[in-house]
């Protein structure tokens, strides 16, 4: 992977968004993220990734690391994928480990929800209260949020609520980072499957897979974005979650492209 990416972590990209990095690399970035909090991200994904020198965004669901055995292997076939085998979580002290060693761990609702299917009062417990969760375990606070599922299964008010508690909210739409157009509460991600064969890892990883997921973040801007800020260009918007603004300045230099697992 790093003969054609440069590989970075959670820090190295906030602080692409800041503009207090600038990367003289001519490899395209790569933030590389784990959905749902699989035992095997653990077992598997951390140590290849350490061992490499790199270190990873691991999206956990707080129901699903807090049950255990066929508890865990039920709630993984009724909520995350109803596909055999059922698959293990991780547990909050492996999350808490995982932390430690450097990885950045990030909220994913609190039961795997389809947040545009259920009443508007649970986002409070599937969004907020997931991440204070999350927060007892690792001892420090969760900085980003992905809703999971499909890449519309959101709702405007979802989107706030996420955005009010996470300064970076990640979606399940492909799409490259443009640091100059795109902000910081609806970062794309390019979803690659364990399953892929070699030609369908080359085309997620292309520009191709890029344009055919234009029209979908086109319809999440409008959905969640342009209702709060009207006729203005992309450059001019500076209402961002906990007063992020962004600056026109920021080089285009870089794209950084979000990897799913």
């Amino acid at each position: 992977m790093r003969d054609h990416f440069n590989v970075i972590d959670f820090e190295m990209f906030k602080r692409l968004f800041e503009g207090g990095l600038v990367l003289q690399d001519e490899r395209p970035a790569v933030l590389l993220t784990f959905d749902d909090g699989l035992a095997s991200n653990y077992d598997v994904a951390a140590p290849i990734l350490e061992e490499a020198g790199m270190r990873g965004l691991f999206f956990v669901v707080p129901r699903f690391s807090a049950s255990a055995g066929d508890e865990g292997r039920r709630f993984y076939l009724e909520h995350i994928r109803n596909r055999w085998p059922a698959l293990n979580p991780m547990t909050p002290e492996q999350i808490r480990d995982l932390a430690a060693r450097g990885h950045t761990i990030g909220n994913h609702t609190m039961s795997h929800a389809r947040l545009s299917e259920i009443p508007e009062a649970e986002y409070e417990s599937e969004i907020v209260e997931s991440a204070a969760i999350i927060e007892s375990w690792i001892g420090h606070p969760v900085e980003a949020f992905a809703w999971p599922l499909l890449w519309n299964a959101i709702t405007p008010e979802a989107h706030r609520v996420a955005c009010r508690r996470h300064p970076y909210c990640f979606t399940p739409c492909s799409g490259r980072m443009d640091l100059q157009t795109d902000l910081p509460c609806l970062i794309w991600r390019t979803s690659i499957e364990a399953s892929y064969d070699a030609a369908e890892f080359r085309f997620k990883c292309s520009s191709l897979a890029d344009a055919v997921s234009a029209g979908r973040r086109r319809h999440l801007v409008r959905m969640l974005l342009d209702h709060e800020l009207p006729r203005r260009t992309w450059s001019e918007r500076a209402v961002f979650p906990r007063g992020w603004s962004m600056l026109q300045s920021l080089k285009r230099n870089v794209s950084p492209t979000v990897a799913r697992q």
